[in-house]
């Protein structure tokens, strides 16, 4: 019943619930009792083996996952599985208080991201058992361990910004050395790539036209005409919820991603009448409040990921013809637009949610003459 008021189809009810009779065949259960996680993996082991409950082929490693995956599920949901004693590292206490401050200060992809590396940072061997004692020597191994497999200069630029925000949280608690964090030098990225240009804005317009009447097509153009026309990130798109648009007022808000600034902008025509045949035609209905769901159960958010996938799977279809796809290309293709018709660079980081101007021409690729005249412009306006 849980799994049908969330959505799930029945088919995908049938299976879990198939594979639910069979945990409780292969374990014996008379009635709900407390288990352990080593206890479900032997009974999928001895699932394996059992051919009256593995059916007539051997089980896949698929198979293998989900039966592990719906036994745990199951147990979970009925508080039924015993947490693993807690074998408690030296540093546990500090990865702790530093989530806190990481969902205080920067943004969940950020924190995520910065979470992730610095736990495995913690966990390396060879770490001294007190913070007080680290070195440069145990960060440098870390990073060249990455080095050595192949990671590639930006994933490396990542992994020292992570472990830099760390040291800078340590520091500033007196846990680890003053000044440690100013001691990691990642490599230096190039801030202004020339190929990473945008796709010209006429291949946007044609992404646009493209979308057919499909369901799929429907939510894609939606999608598109925000990342196009407003040049919204991927992660604002995926966020935008049913309540920040209101239509009597015609105007949407926009929590951006990375500043944190909530911005208010009208709805633009074309944009508004793709928002709101994906509303009336497409959006399936359900209990979830995020403006853009999938179209089949059980139904949830688009992750950021997907978005920036359908974009692109659209460009490479119409053989689009560009340095970077993706939600960002179109960032870009929008900024460049507004630049080649004379907008001021103050109002186009403004229409990003840029709070500098610096920002701006990463985005703004545009020729010589185009910046010479807005140059102009702008000195115009400040005589």
């Amino acid at each position: 019943m849980y799994l049908m008021h969330q959505g799930t189809s029945p088919k995908r009810v049938r299976q879990v619930a198939t594979a639910l009779l069979l945990t409780i065949r292969v374990m014996g259960l008379s009635s709900m009792r407390p288990v352990e996680s080593s206890e479900i993996e032997l009974a999928r082991g001895r699932w394996l083996v059992d051919p009256a409950a593995s059916g007539r082929k051997p089980a896949g490693e698929s198979s293998m996952r989900a039966f592990r995956r719906d036994a745990m599920n199951w147990f979970r949901f009925h508080h039924s599985v015993v947490p693993k004693i807690n074998t408690s590292r030296p540093h546990d206490s500090t990865l702790s208080l530093y989530l806190t401050y990481l969902n205080l200060t920067v943004s969940p992809i950020t924190a995520k991201r910065y979470f992730r590396w610095t736990r495995l940072f913690l966990t390396t061997e060879g770490l001294p058992p007190s913070l007080s004692e680290l070195s440069t020597v145990e960060i440098d191994r870390f990073i060249e361990s990455k080095r050595s497999i192949g990671y590639k200069p930006r994933s490396l630029a990542t992994v020292c910004g992570a472990l830099r925000h760390f040291l800078r949280f340590t520091e500033s608690r007196g846990w680890t050395p003053a000044r440690l964090s100013m001691t990691i030098e990642g490599p230096r990225i190039q801030r202004y790539n020339p190929k990473a240009g945008a796709p010209r804005w006429r291949d946007v317009r044609k992404l646009l036209n493209s979308c057919g009447r499909g369901r799929a097509d429907i939510r894609a153009r939606a999608i598109i005409s925000l990342c196009a026309i407003y040049a919204l990130r991927a992660s604002e798109v995926a966020n935008l919820n049913l309540n920040d648009f209101n239509w009597i007022d015609e105007a949407f808000t926009v929590r951006r991603a990375k500043s944190g600034m909530v911005q208010r902008f009208p709805i633009q025509c074309e944009m508004g009448e793709a928002i709101l045949e994906y509303l009336q035609k497409c959006r399936p209905t359900c209990s979830n409040n995020i403006l853009f769901v999938t179209l089949s159960p059980p139904y949830r958010r688009v992750c950021i990921a997907s978005i920036s996938d359908i974009i692109r799977d659209r460009m490479r279809r119409l053989k689009i013809q560009a340095p970077s796809m993706g939600a960002h290309a179109l960032r870009r293709s929008c900024a460049t637009e507004l630049l080649r018709r004379g907008v001021s660079l103050a109002n186009i980081a403004d229409f990003l949610g840029h709070k500098d101007l610096s920002s701006v021409s990463l985005y703004a690729k545009c020729s010589p003459q185009s910046l010479k005249s807005l140059t102009d412009l702008s000195l115009k306006d400040l005589l």
